[in-house]
């Protein structure tokens, strides 16, 4: 694992600078992933996708429904509301983007402490799922294909549209969960993956104290 972490970077931007080798690799690459998908699930059963909502930021105000286990949430910042200045364009009318998002209001950003939990993610989702089956909502995203925005209704996220979940990797130790949609792009990784180690620096835990750094994957050279 250690000479393929140091060749991958380099692997990786040198196929992506050739358009011929990169489709040549892409379906080999398909098809080495599927095969080992199959091993895994061969090797270890896969698991069903969560069954019910965990809906509740913080576990302590959830009366009713499901409990997580010494599930604990800490809110890191509240609220806010942020109003942007008038954007300016030389074109006609503005960018409905400028205008949608001229004055927004950003949710609560929090931390859960979930023994035992797993993570599930796809390209452009996350599923945060505590040990006792929950989709963990506050902290499961997804992003719209074609829309270029989150999904709001958390029983449409894409891990209820799967049938069996893979066998998860286990992790010896504490593991911080960095990924995000999207985070294997450059902008999602520096906008939305980075800024969550400021999260646990705000809740005074140093990140030596952390085992493993869980994210969306790490073979572009940014990501070094």
């Amino acid at each position: 694992m250690k000479i393929f972490d140091l060749f991958a970077p380099r692997l990786y931007t040198f196929v992506k600078k050739h358009p011929r080798l990169r489709r040549l690799i892409l379906p080999l690459w398909q098809v080495a992933s599927g095969v080992r998908q199959k091993l895994r699930a061969a090797v270890d059963s896969p698991l069903p996708p969560p069954t019910t909502l965990f809906e509740s930021a913080n576990p302590a105000t959830q009366s009713d429904g499901p409990k997580a286990d010494d599930l604990t949430v800490r809110e890191i910042f509240s609220t806010q509301r942020v109003v942007r200045a008038t954007s300016r364009s030389l074109d006609k009318t503005v960018h409905e983007r400028f205008v949608s998002e001229h004055n927004m209001e950003f949710p609560a950003a929090n931390l859960a402490i979930v023994p035992k939990g797993r993570v599930w993610f796809g390209s452009y989702c996350v599923a945060a799922i505590t040990s006792s089956n929950e989709l963990l909502t506050p902290f499961s995203y997804a992003i719209e294909h074609g829309v270029e925005r989150y999904q709001e209704n958390a029983n449409e996220h894409p891990v209820f549209r799967e049938r069996r979940l893979l066998p998860p990797e286990r992790l010896k130790g504490s593991a911080a969960v960095l990924a995000a949609p999207g985070g294997g792009g450059y902008y999602h990784w520096m906008v939305d993956l980075l800024p969550r180690l400021h999260l646990l620096e705000q809740a005074n835990i140093p990140v030596e104290s952390i085992d493993h750094f869980v994210v969306n994957n790490y073979v572009a050279k940014f990501q070094q």
